[in-house]
């Protein structure tokens, strides 16, 4: 009996470590990670803020242009997420033919997916113009968005760098190229828009030529630290394209890219509901929005971090770390759920009153920041459960999941709880909240399955489940 309770002892000891272990390797990938996407929020503040100068009906143009981007920036992001798990799980089972393959696949897909990108964001141009509110504010888009169809490829393939270089062990490298590009662009938007010297600059048009500028020497520098760094230099060599396993990520990638796109469409029509409400309650969604997409930043990079620390440890084939790396991840994500918490009902209403335009604006948005509490929660244990899915390489069931559970249970239910309950905007994004929480609670029972049946965590029994599922066709 004595010889049984210090073996067990000696595993939960074991187990802990391995926790802590993992904690800390997840947390040195999520904070570079979440600060490279912080920045490409920066960048679209800073283009706002040098356009209030020309008008209204600039911002607005502008404001149109970047939410429609945001689908697009989901897509691309899905298939860069493909390349840096398969890279992270070369990686992790040494084998370097294996990354010569996924970084030439890597390298075929970010081209091809920003090209057509960029393609079918001008055909559909003259569809996305009548959302503009008026003729004004279509003539400005227009001219952005065409832009922005250019600025597709570069953004495609900065994000397949920067999930490279994380794969690679140099997240904060990735970090400091990607600041670089946001000092850059604002001397290029004082200079595009407003112009120099004699020339008196390309107003509106000039912050997407700016952007456009800014990204494409970041990736310059990208490219530039690749090819002369020599830490790197055996990666350099194993660059090699083979058409399988293109055409393998590809179908890989239109999963996670379907998934991406349908969780941000179906937020998009949260905001649709709540406009239906009228302009109180629309401005009080955007009001609390407009902090939110800050502070969710945090659960997508935990999302990236878990999927390529998950994507090393499957390539390893060290299974019995799975578990202790997903309960890692998911205290860590708690943890910031009850920080921001805290924050969010010290500081509601002070926030509400600054971004509030109307003491009605301000009640509300008071009100639905502390729907954002359970919202950050929510997101925070699915983004957790999808990101060591992603990084297993078990993309299509988990994000049909995710379209299931949006689009036919959050949505049907926030429409009930604002509308016919009355709950107005807080049962809009109560019940967005309640799929969201359901759709994690489903990825977790399906990651568990994964790694093992329940009450069975000896590593024997994890790593036999786990080899069964590394031989299943992707």
């Amino acid at each position: 009996m004595h010889t049984v309770k210090h073996s067990q002892a000696a595993a939960c000891r074991s187990y802990a470590q391995t926790v802590l272990a993992e904690g800390q390797a997840v947390l040195s990938l999520a904070l570079p990670v979440t600060a490279g996407l912080l920045s490409g929020v920066l960048m679209t503040v800073i283009d706002t803020l040098m356009l209030v100068s020309l008008g209204a009906a600039a911002v607005a143009a502008v404001g149109l242009a970047t939410s429609l981007f945001i689908i697009v920036s989901a897509a691309l992001l899905g298939f860069a997420s493909v390349f840096s798990v398969g890279l992270a799980q070369a990686i992790g089972s040494r084998n370097d033919s294996e990354v010569a393959r996924v970084m030439g696949s890597g390298l075929v897909l970010t081209g091809v997916t920003g090209t057509v990108a960029g393609i079918l964001m001008v055909l559909f141009m003259p569809l996305l113009v009548t959302l503009a509110p008026d003729e004004t504010v279509g003539t400005f888009f227009q001219g952005y968005w065409l832009v922005l169809a250019l600025i597709a490829l570069p953004h495609a393939g900065l994000a397949g760098a920067r999930g490279a270089y994380t794969a690679l062990g140099r997240p904060w490298l990735s970090v400091l190229f990607t600041f670089l590009g946001v000092a850059a662009n604002i001397p290029l938007n004082l200079m595009f828009i407003h112009g120099v010297g004699g020339w008196s600059g390309l107003g509106v048009q000039g912050a997407a030529w700016a952007s456009l500028a800014a990204k494409t020497l970041t990736l310059v520098v990208f490219a530039g630290h690749f090819a002369l760094s020599p830490a790197l230099k055996r990666y350099r060599h194993q660059l090699n394209v083979v058409r399988s396993r293109v055409c393998s990520d590809f179908r890989e990638g239109i999963s996670v890219a379907l998934g991406s796109v349908s969780d941000g469409g179906a937020y998009a029509a949260t905001g649709m509901l709540i406009a239906l409400m009228g302009t109180t309650a629309l401005a009080a969604h955007q009001a609390v929005h407009s902090v939110g997409v800050l502070l969710f930043m945090v659960p997508i990079g935990m999302m990236i971090a878990v999927s390529i620390r998950c994507g090393r440890i499957f390539g390893s084939g060290h299974a019995a770390d799975l578990r202790p790396l997903w309960f890692a991840a998911t205290l860590l994500i708690s943890l910031w759920s009850l920080l921001v918490a805290g924050a969010v009902i010290l500081l509601r209403h002070p926030l509400a009153e600054v971004l509030g335009a109307t003491p009605a604006v301000s009640e509300l948005a008071a009100l639905l920041f502390l729907v954002t509490v359970f919202l950050q929660a929510a997101d925070g244990l699915q983004s957790t459960a999808l990101g060591a899915l992603r990084g297993m390489s078990d993309n299509r069931i988990p994000n049909l999941i995710c379209v299931l559970t949006y689009w036919f249970f959050a949505l049907p239910l926030a429409g009930f709880l604002g509308f016919w309950a009355g709950f107005g905007p807080a049962g809009v994004l109560l019940g967005y909240g309640a799929g969201v929480l359901l759709t994690g609670g489903i990825l977790i029972r399906r990651f568990f399955r994964r790694t093992g049946p329940f009450r069975r965590n000896t590593s024997e029994h994890i790593n036999r489940t786990f080899l069964k599922s590394r031989s299943r066709p992707l």
